[in-house]
């Protein structure tokens, strides 16, 4: 017997807190994206290859040295129900996530050269890191703990805050100092160091502990995702590498831009995912599968009538991001953004892979569709060209829906969603996609069905003001 939903204030602040959470962490990333012409002015190609570099290692050294100890902070308010425990498994993790990189930190810095050379930077672009490395997590731990509270306004706060800091600083850097790529790394640095070393101490001072049952409960969880995040990494640097390699810079380039509209869109899948996990398991927690099905049911078709919105003004996209001269990358567009509209329902998936403390199979099934997608790239690139990236990553994401469909069916869990909906709105969703190639052909026609989606959009707005009125009204007016 499932138990009741709950109250509507409570669903009110989950709402609230969600849709903040998810405004300032899609803005915060998007100011990395908007900043892209200013590196590319300011650096040389050279420069901005070597920024490139400095950036693909950081992200994979915090993939592998943050052990994704952040990810467990939201199964781990369910577990530790108790305030003063969960605040020492917070301290736990927060204390690991800074002595494991500073520990690894400190063996780069006494073996610089050798470091130097083989991540192919300066001594001083090392020293940058190392300080990156032992300052990322604690913003990410701290966020976790916010959205598993339902608690928004700080946590956004220091989000947008860091972004905004970072573009600041290298604004001012970049007209300081000489050295423009020392300027844009530095920039990027000061005030992100600064938040999370904040942070560190107020989680210490609040609660100073490490607790050998709490490490054990973390690498439990943690451990087996670090295959998974760093396959991740890798693969997201794939397609380019082997484009690159394959055809060349310049084909490399029409798939960068389209990559770029699609990496908004996985930024946005990222951060709803984000914001309804603490709600996800609280209704796991109760059984509640129906209230699950229910929410399902409106974010998905409204995600995927998002991505078809995209894909039908891809040309005015591609126009602005890239230029008349990418007008011809349009056509990648529907089949990356549907990969990102299965992107987020396989997260669903991946979703109760965590609560069931099972994330083994994260990893495995990662793995085995990014080997399928090198393998399919290396063979399908080289004859088609390298618009089959688009095809072959889409193909990747479908594969990797199937295996954790699959997954969540072995451990029991079969009975949370409605698959059979899921399937048929991302089966809509592709056939619609892919009709849209045919328009990119026929502007008038594009441009006809833009406007009446439009007019029946206002429509809607106009039918439904008042429940609308009523939810904002409800929205602004809850409190924490």
């Amino acid at each position: 017997m499932t138990k009741p939903e709950p109250k509507q204030t409570d669903n009110v602040r989950t709402i609230k807190a969600a849709s903040w959470y998810t405004i300032s962490n899609f803005i915060s990333k998007c100011m990395l994206y908007l900043f892209t012409p200013l590196y590319t002015r300011v650096l040389t190609e050279t420069q901005y290859g070597l920024y490139n570099n400095y950036l693909s290692w950081q992200s994979i050294l915090v993939a592998l040295l943050s052990l994704e100890l952040a990810s467990t902070v939201a199964i781990a308010y369910i577990d530790y129900k108790e305030p003063k425990i969960f605040n020492r498994y917070i301290s736990t993790i927060a204390f690991l996530s800074l002595a494991i990189p500073a520990t690894f930190g400190t063996v780069m810095l006494v073996f610089y050269k050798q470091f130097a050379s083989l991540l192919g930077m300066e001594p001083i672009y090392l020293i940058l890191l190392v300080i990156n490395l032992c300052t990322t997590s604690a913003l990410q731990i701290f966020q976790g703990e916010q959205r598993s509270k339902v608690e928004y306004k700080l946590s956004s706060a220091l989000t947008l805050g860091n972004s905004f800091g970072n573009m600041v600083l290298t604004l001012l850097f970049v007209w300081l100092f000489p050295d423009k790529l020392f300027a844009v790394v530095l920039g990027g640095l000061s005030v992100t160091t600064v938040i999370n070393l904040a942070i560190y101490i107020y989680v210490f001072s609040r609660s100073f502990c490490i607790e050998k049952e709490h490490i054990k409960y973390a690498m439990r969880l943690a451990l087996p995702l670090i295959p998974h995040v760093v396959s991740t990494t890798l693969l997201s640097s794939a397609n380019k590498i082997m484009i690159t390699k394959l055809c060349g810079s310049a084909e490399t380039a029409f798939f960068s831009v389209v990559n770029t509209c699609a990496m908004v869109v996985t930024l946005f899948v990222t951060s709803i995912n984000a914001a309804w996990v603490p709600w996800f398991f609280g209704r796991m927690e109760e059984k509640n599968y129906p209230a699950v099905q229910k929410v399902v049911k409106v974010i998905t078709p409204m995600l995927a009538l998002l991505a078809l919105c995209l894909c039908l003004v891809g040309p005015e996209v591609v126009l602005v991001v890239g230029g008349k001269n990418y007008a011809n990358a349009v056509y990648l567009m529907p089949p990356m953004i549907f990969g990102c509209v299965v992107r987020y329902v396989y997260t669903l998936y991946v979703n109760i892979e965590f609560y069931n403390k099972k994330t083994g199979g994260i990893s495995v099934g990662t793995a085995i569709t990014a080997l399928v997608n090198v393998s399919l790239n290396f063979v399908l690139i080289r004859k088609f060209g390298y618009m089959t990236a688009a095809y072959t990553t889409m193909f990747s994401e479908i594969l990797l829906l199937a295996i954790h469909m699959y997954i969540v069916k072995r451990q029991g869990m079969w009975g949370v969603f409605n698959h059979k909906y899921n399937i048929s709105v991302l089966a809509v969703a592709g056939l619609a996609c892919f009709a849209i190639l045919l328009l990119y052909s026929k502007p008038i026609l594009r441009y006809g069905i833009i406007g009446l989606m439009v007019l029946a959009a206002l429509a809607a707005v106009l039918k439904f003001r008042k429940e609308i009125g009523g939810l904002l009204k409800k929205f602004m007016r809850s409190k924490n």
